[in-house]
């Protein structure tokens, strides 16, 4: 039987945060998670998604790629968490039509993964955005940690678990307008003065209402 995968939306933007910020991209928006979280931009309760063969996602993959003259070349699986559904088959497919696209992977690091690991530490910059500071499922390439952490400790509390050459990333939960408030900007500040390696990562596409 064919495999399908559960899809919620698929749209070109501009990645609004993290390494890539200011990256015209594609994204690809899984269906369903195994975590809850109240903050959640794709809340786990929604219910509408369509799902396409590996083919098919494919497909619809170059054509947002290429539409109206677009030349993006990077694409960003995310969620929900796409590491339930992502896999080789589908890292293929996408990669036998687009060879040069670069693919990007935002994981909550918190589930099996449904491909081969290697396949896609090898094949996807890894996202990590911790909700607990665990051992994540991949090796990530850069540590989103949100500003204050969702399980209410340090964001150093992750470090044993990354490598050494992992990015360092802290990110502020923002307002209704897409700004953190003023005395959450101050506070880590003053943390990441304290705290060298660590960089700043804002969610421009929400102070700028991106797609």
């Amino acid at each position: 039987m064919t495999r399908r995968y559960r899809i919620v939306e698929m749209f070109p933007a501009i990645q609004g945060e993290g390494h890539f910020v200011g990256t015209p991209a594609v994204f690809v928006r899984f269906a369903g998670c195994n975590l809850d979280c109240e903050f959640c931009d794709t809340p786990q309760k929604i219910t509408a998604a369509f799902f396409l063969t590996a083919k098919e996602l494919a497909e619809e993959v170059v054509f947002l790629c290429n539409r109206g003259g677009f030349s993006i070349r990077h694409l960003v699986f995310t969620g929900g968490e796409p590491l339930l559904q992502l896999d080789s088959d589908l890292i293929l497919a996408i990669r036998g039509r687009l060879p040069g696209i670069r693919l990007q992977v935002e994981t909550n690091g918190e589930t099996r993964v449904q491909g081969r690991m290697g396949d896609i530490e090898c094949n996807c910059w890894v996202t990590w955005s911790p909700k607990h500071p665990i051992t994540p499922s991949v090796r990530p390439d850069e540590v989103k940690v949100l500003w204050p952490t969702p399980w209410g400790g340090d964001p150093c509390d992750v470090l044993p678990f990354v490598l050494p050459d992992a990015e360092l990333l802290i990110q502020p939960t923002v307002d209704s307008g897409g700004l953190p408030t003023d005395e959450r900007l101050e506070h880590m500040i003053r943390w990441l003065e304290a705290h060298p390696g660590w960089r700043l990562s804002i969610q421009l596409h929400k102070i700028f209402n991106w797609r």
